[in-house]
């Protein structure tokens, strides 16, 4: 067989493979910059969802002496929205916020309320109650025990968050506190839902 057309031969087919593969998968991802933001766009579904990564939250319960008793504890909260399309044509009105618990036992038991603390203990301090969650709990093996609870929040509450320079975030009546990197994801996070 002609060396030549053997390399055709296989140029063709590794194009061929090549543009097969891409049209097979439905999710593609986009670029970006903050390495914990994910958007991946749903080609069945037309519409592309934005993830901020779960961010450890820190406990301030015992320093502040909110609850006397708060078991051992690991708490994590992450953010979503989605939209139609590839492209936000117009700011996104809301995003979901969604905390998990890790502990040895339940800690929540029930919906909480959430509320923000922002530059607390300055002038510009304030609080936003962002409502109460809605709640899920499952055993893990070894007596793990796990509590889910989301929230729909307006991006307004977002952007507040954004432009302080200290937040706390009160899950019923535990407090946690966002480190300033966390608040720059934010940042970057609340970026995305706009045009």
């Amino acid at each position: 067989m002609n060396p030549i057309f053997r390399i055709f031969s296989l140029l063709a087919l590794v194009g061929f493979a090549s543009a097969f593969a891409c049209g097979q998968g439905t999710e593609t991802a986009k670029p970006n910059t903050n390495k914990h933001i994910s958007s991946k766009f749903d080609k069945g579904k037309d519409r592309t969802m934005v993830k901020l990564k779960a961010m450890p939250l820190t406990g301030l319960g015992d320093e502040r002496k909110t609850v006397t008793a708060v078991a051992s504890h690991q708490m994590d909260v992450e953010a979503s929205f989605s939209y139609p399309g590839q492209a936000v044509t117009a700011q996104i009105a809301e995003l979901e916020l969604r905390f998990h618990v890790t502990a040895g036992a339940y800690l929540f038991l029930k919906p909480q309320q959430i509320v923000l603390a922002l530059d607390q203990g300055t002038e510009q301090g304030r609080a936003i109650d962002l409502g109460f969650s809605n709640y899920k709990s499952s055993v893990q093996f070894n007596s793990v025990y796990e509590e889910f609870m989301n929230l729909t929040i307006p991006f307004t509450a977002l952007d507040k968050m954004t432009k302080a320079k200290k937040v706390e975030i009160y899950v019923g009546p535990v407090v946690y506190q966002l480190k300033n990197e966390q608040i720059q994801d934010l940042r970057d996070f609340g970026s995305k839902m706009l045009p």
